[in-house]
């Protein structure tokens, strides 16, 4: 069969198909409502305890050139740190990647960067152990964490997770309505009204 005979074939059969994208692999998921049944969406604590400064109210237990590592507990509040970890084990489990159950959560704030380029960050990690490995020897097993990204004075979260023996990354955006744009930052993430 001549080359020009193929591709017409090709042509036909997308024709015959809707030209559905996803044959190609160019389509991205739709985005959907996130929706987690007995899980706060807000409470009367701030996400952050950040001082006039805007800086966490705790000092750092450790830090590093470029970021300084804060316990969440006394500076993230509860009811958001319940949230990203529903909302993280919501994707790992989409990606068959690893759930967690009573991780340790840290917030680093970079030095560098400002409030719409993530300079707060959530890292979920499985346990201490995994915590000294990843940030003081540089073997991390996996990473979950999420930038929060101020837009247009709101707050969105920018989900990044691996498990490193895989080699696969994913991210994705929530935004402040609550709805999931998979497989984009929110830095790039095309800000449309929420579905209906």
């Amino acid at each position: 069969m001549k080359a020009t005979s193929w591709l017409a074939v090709v042509a036909s059969a997308l024709l015959l198909q809707g030209c559905d994208s996803d044959l190609l692999g160019t389509s991205e998921p739709p985005p959907e409502r996130l929706e987690f049944k007995g899980i706060a969406y807000s409470g009367a604590e701030p996400i952050l305890k950040l001082d006039a400064d805007h800086r966490p109210v705790t000092r750092p237990a450790f830090k590093q050139v470029k970021r300084d590592f804060y316990e969440c507990t006394g500076v993230v509040s509860v009811w958001f740190q319940v949230l990203a970890l529903a909302e993280m084990n919501h994707l790992a489990k989409a990606y068959e990647m690893e759930e967690l159950t009573h991780p340790v959560c840290f917030l680093t704030m970079d030095k560098q960067l400002g409030h719409g380029e993530g300079k707060f960050k959530i890292h979920f990690y499985k346990d201490r152990t995994e915590l000294r490995e990843c940030e003081m020897n540089m073997r991390c097993s996996i990473a979950r964490n999420m930038s929060l990204v101020v837009w247009d004075r709101a707050i969105y979260r920018s989900y990044f997770l691996t498990d490193f023996d895989r080699g696969k990354y994913y991210q994705h955006c929530v935004t402040p309505d609550n709805v999931l744009h998979r497989m984009t930052t929110c830095y790039l993430v095309n800000r449309q009204p929420p579905p209906k």
